[in-house]
């Protein structure tokens, strides 16, 4: 509720520049939740905020062996789920039933498979509608449930910012699930060509919220910060244009709000960035160094880069000393 009630008061001074979609999180045993949730969706629904979905945490972490995993860790053991598949599915049909979308924090293969069944459940008790549910995080996923994300219409939110061979990977990931589950680490590619949709993600505050990182990472599968030939389960890339739709299109079908923003159309709201180069043009490995000039919300600017708004000023005041200053040769 505290940080509803801040981004209130941001959109009440002028000064919330983007758009929140608020996810509750609910926990085991949480009686509360479907009242909790709708009572935030009722209080803060406003033009720049909402609270629509639910966020259910399914399991751990792999490195940590919390991950719920279908086959043990290589030192035995699968993880715990953190709900049974009985009480998972009673509550996400509850929350649906609210009109909720579903997020699921699902890392391991087996809570992957888990948050599959549940959306199953849901809609045989609330029958079909446009519902979306989103796992994020997805590290591992079984081969034969790569399909149900195009089946289900479950939203594959990877952050693709990991997806690269670090330390992280090397030292704490790989060595507790063992070489032949390790070539399934956050494949996106897979999913895509399965006709799944990527959604791109980046646990802010845990990593980086720049989705040029993680863009090049979904690209390369390579190091986005510094040259590298260490790639990760090449298989997965994906290409450029997938990868930026994961973060504009895809992302806005997410949150329910294509009709008014994800592109660049007539009748949308004119959300849209200028950057310093076209991603389109760059090398691959050029893509997290992409510098943001401008960022628009609903046809505004909302933020600038100094450098760029001074040259900006500059270029017009030529443009008015060359007595041309009709809209059609103002750059």
């Amino acid at each position: 509720d505290w940080m509803l009630a801040g981004y209130a008061r941001a959109e009440a001074a002028g000064t919330l520049t983007t758009r929140v979609f608020g996810a509750g999180a609910v926990e085991p045993g949480d009686a509360q939740a479907v009242s909790r949730i709708s009572g935030w969706q009722t209080e803060y629904g406003s033009e720049r905020i909402s609270v629509n979905a639910a966020k259910l945490y399914l399991d751990g972490i792999i490195e940590s062996e919390t991950a719920y995993m279908l086959e043990p860790y290589e030192s035995g053991g699968n993880g715990t789920p953190y709900f049974s598949d009985a009480e998972l599915q009673r509550i996400a049909t509850e929350l649906d039933a609210a009109g909720l979308q579903l997020h699921a924090h699902a890392i391991g293969d087996a809570a992957v498979r888990q948050f599959f069944d549940a959306v199953v459940a849901v809609e045989s008790t609330n029958g079909r509608r446009d519902r979306r549910p989103l796992a994020a995080h997805i590290e591992v996923i079984d081969p034969a449930d790569i399909p149900r994300f195009a089946e289900l219409e479950v939203l594959a939110d990877f952050q693709a910012v990991w997806a690269w061979p670090d330390s992280y990977i090397r030292n704490l990931t790989q060595p507790v699930i063992g070489p032949e589950r390790s070539e399934w680490l956050y494949p996106i590619g897979p999913v895509v060509e399965a006709g799944g949709t990527y959604v791109g993600g980046s646990d802010w505050s845990v990593t980086s919220q720049n989705p040029f990182e993680a863009i090049e990472a979904a690209v390369t599968r390579k190091n986005p910060y510094r040259d590298s030939d260490d790639v990760l389960t090449p298989d997965s890339v994906v290409s450029v244009r997938t990868a930026l739709r994961a973060y504009t299109s895809e992302g806005a079908k997410a949150s329910f709000s294509e009709e008014y923003t994800g592109t660049i159309e007539l009748g949308k709201r004119a959300d849209f960035l200028i950057l310093n180069q076209n991603p389109f043009l760059v090398e691959p490995e050029a893509l997290s160094p992409l510098e943001v000039l401008q960022t628009w919300c609903e046809g505004e600017t909302v933020d600038e880069r100094a450098d760029h708004a001074s040259a900006q000023r500059v270029r017009q005041r030529r443009v008015v000393a060359n007595g041309a200053c009709s809209s059609r040769h103002t750059p």
